[in-house]
């Protein structure tokens, strides 16, 4: 599984509120140990990992606490509510036929929310009329992509984020949750209470079809939520198979804390049990 947030990093877009840091799981791979319990999700808080409290742990030492386990680690969790709108869409382009959708934002990129600069995220800007997203119709401008085909977006650059849109294959996996509104942005934009974007903020906006030129975004509506809970606390067990465990060591910081930020870019560490 990987994690995101501490006391000392964003967790966005979990937890029930900004101000409440936490430890999170922000992505659980197939066929691993965490998955095989049936029990974890993206978006569980971490309370403690062997009866060690996480409350005010630092990524760091979250980090610690899951890459040196015993042969069983017992997390106690809290399902908080997942992101609001959180969906998972499959997109299947055609023979020949364009994505047709933007990105904007990511680690180290201008920020992908216009109404919350210190965002890092990764955000649909743009949906083209001739792509096969539009296609579909179940995606809209505005929304957070969490992940793509089992590759979190979570905490990476913009130039990652778009190699695995780039080359993610003929059938898409999004997982997407609510990001910001379009349309409260540009009507914002119209009153001029919100800036238009300079030359160098537009640089760090990628079309995922390399010769698409369409400047129209065309919006669209959602589907159905993958889940919709009240938070409720539990112990999992999660138990090493007959294979000696091999985790996997934690991914560093991948970007430097901008100037502008309070705090520094949130990482994901993906700790393997």
């Amino acid at each position: 599984l990987s994690i995101i947030g501490g006391s000392d990093h964003f967790c966005v877009p979990f937890g029930i509120s900004p101000d409440d840091p936490g430890i999170y799981i922000s992505k659980i791979t197939a066929g691993g140990a965490a998955h095989k319990t049936g029990k974890l999700r993206m978006g569980d808080r971490i309370l403690s990992v062997n009866g060690t409290d996480m409350s005010g742990a630092s990524h760091q030492e979250a980090v610690l606490a899951l890459l040196n386990p015993p042969d069983e680690i017992i997390l106690s969790i809290r399902h908080d509510p997942q992101p609001k709108g959180l969906k998972e869409v499959i997109i299947k382009k055609l023979v020949g036929e364009r994505l047709g959708m933007n990105i904007k934002g990511g680690v180290q990129g201008s920020p992908g929310n216009p109404l919350d600069k210190s965002d890092e995220g990764v955000f649909i800007s743009k949906i083209n009329s001739n792509g096969a997203v539009h296609r579909d119709g179940r995606l809209k401008v505005g929304q957070r992509v969490l992940e793509v085909n089992e590759h979190s977006l979570l905490g990476i650059t913009h130039e990652e984020a778009r190699n695995v849109m780039r080359t993610a294959g003929s059938t898409i996996r999004l997982v997407v949750c609510d990001g910001y509104d379009y349309h409260l942005v540009q009507q914002m934009k119209n009153e001029g209470r919100l800036g238009h974007e300079s030359r160098s903020t537009s640089q760090s906006v990628t079309s995922l079809d390399k010769e698409d030129r369409d400047s129209h975004p065309t919006q669209q509506e959602g589907v159905s939520p993958l889940h919709d809970e009240a938070p409720v606390e539990a112990s999992i067990k999660l138990s090493s198979s007959t294979q000696s465990p091999s985790p996997m060591p934690s991914l560093p910081s991948l970007s430097q804390p901008q100037p502008s930020q309070p705090s520094p870019p949130q990482p994901v560490s993906r700790p393997e049990s």
